[in-house]
């Protein structure tokens, strides 16, 4: 509007389909929108009001048999609302003061099973709707203390309501950290902070396709709790930058499901799920060159994701009580991202990515039980599925690069999976008789797919 106010809006919307074959069909749909006002109040003194709205929406459709077609739908729906103040401190400006409050709504559909169309004999099933309100108020200082020495601490106070069962939680969080420079060229960071989460996410990893399910804290399932620790060196050499960063991770009160548990409409999925403590730790050296005709970075990490449960439930206490992966686990990860400018008008792209394949649990035998065979597996997540590997290569055309010019466009021809790797999206078993047992993997965009790219710049 003016220098002294802006209004900034924002929106995404998107639409995903895929089928494993004719008769099975998986949709997904996000929708963002927000609008942010930046007022600057005085020199010292700024203020922004943020609000918005998020969705998350997917549904399977199965149509195999026509009397037992059926579609399951689940969706999330969050509007969120953040006000901010920023104030500059004393007469040299070396605490920055930032304060404020933030709420979000949640409103959850933790599935619905309905008849397909008219032919299908399924009967509609409706999961209860799950709601809860968390408010935040925060206030934290970044002091700058010398040229060489600055710190950043605050204290956040999360608290959280079940608006079904009326259950409140009252987390308090705090975070601290600090920045060291021995010289303009190398510094060392490190930071503390705790942290909590109202909505938990619980994955199911044996299935054909890995599906997620959420679930929203209320008086059965307590909020997630943790800490985490990190520390990092930087370091400026002539064209490169250098990062080695490495993090340590505890988390409490981290859903997981117990074996054989039924996690999809599911109207009692407290009874399936158990508490575990989970540890997160790792590394990752990065070194990144932006200038010249050869820019890009390369980066490395090793890192591990864990959980135990702590309630001794006998034999069926998963992995015997020990650690075991989760399915973010993932020990090495290479990533490589490189450009070669031709002329000012053409340039090269390569991407190379590669990563540990994720843990699986997979079937180590069978049994015979109610007049059918069914499939005896090995310890939680004892296995992994093959590795990850994908290069991706793109030639990007810039016609002019005149200054003056309304607008500025690029196009970019490129091929996603260059190679054509066939990685595993998941991999999963059935029982085929009295001494088969049938194996799958399933690859999505297991080809090399050709694509081209538009950019207009106003």
């Amino acid at each position: 509007f003016n220098e002294n106010n802006s209004l900034h809006a924002y929106g995404y919307w998107s639409r995903d389909k895929f089928g494993f074959n004719q008769d099975t069909t998986f949709r997904y749909s996000n929708l963002n929108a927000s609008l942010k006002w930046i007022s600057h109040i005085n020199e010292r003194n700024t203020m922004t009001l943020a609000g918005g709205y998020d969705s998350y929406s997917s549904n399977l459709t199965d149509t195999d048999y026509v009397m037992q077609a059926y579609k399951l739908s689940t969706d999330i729906r969050q509007g969120y609302l953040k006000l901010s103040f920023k104030s500059s401190l004393g007469d040299n400006g070396k605490h920055t003061l930032t304060y404020g409050f933030n709420g979000n709504y949640y409103d959850m559909n933790p599935g619905s099973y309905e008849p397909f169309n008219d032919e299908s004999y399924i009967v509609p099933v409706y999961l209860d709707r799950q709601r809860g309100v968390d408010i935040s108020l925060f206030a934290s200082d970044n002091w700058t203390a010398t040229d060489k020495l600055s710190f950043e601490y605050g204290l956040r106070l999360n608290g959280y309501l079940s608006l079904g069962d009326r259950k409140k939680y009252f987390n308090p969080e705090v975070r601290v950290s600090g920045k060291y420079s021995f010289t303009p060229d190398l510094s060392l960071k490190a930071g503390f902070n705790t942290m909590s989460q109202n909505i938990h996410l619980i994955s199911n990893n044996t299935s054909i396709s890995p599906m997620d399910t959420w679930q929203l804290s209320n008086s059965d399932i307590r909020p997630q709790t943790g800490w985490q620790g990190a520390a990092g060196l930087y370091w400026t050499l002539g064209p490169l930058d250098l990062s080695l960063e490495g993090y340590y991770k505890r988390m409490y009160h981290y859903l997981d499901y117990k074996s054989g548990a039924r996690l999809s409409m599911n109207p009692n999925l407290v009874s399936d799920l158990i508490e575990t403590t989970g540890r997160a730790y790792g590394v990752e050296f990065l070194v990144r060159k932006n200038l010249g005709k050869l820019n890009g970075w390369l980066s490395y990490t090793y890192s591990r994701s864990q959980l135990r449960e702590l309630e001794d439930r006998g034999v069926v206490t998963i992995n015997g009580g020990e650690w075991y992966s989760t399915t973010h686990d993932k020990p090495h990860d290479f990533k490589m991202v490189m450009n070669y400018k031709l002329t000012h008008r053409f340039s090269v792209s390569v991407n190379a990515d590669y990563s540990t394949g994720r843990p699986v649990t997979l079937p180590v035998g069978k049994y015979w039980y109610a007049n059918t065979y069914l499939l005896a597996y090995s310890a939680r997540n004892a296995y992994r599925i093959p590795d990850y590997f994908r290069l991706d290569v793109a030639l990007i055309i810039e016609p002019s690069h005149y200054l003056k010019k309304l607008t500025h466009f690029s196009v970019t021809l490129g091929v996603y999976n260059v190679t054509g790797r066939k990685n595993a999206y998941s991999v999963y078993y059935t029982a085929g008789g009295p001494s088969t047992v049938n194996g799958y993997m399933l690859s999505v965009f297991a080809c090399p797919i050709p694509y081209v790219n538009i950019n207009m710049k106003f």
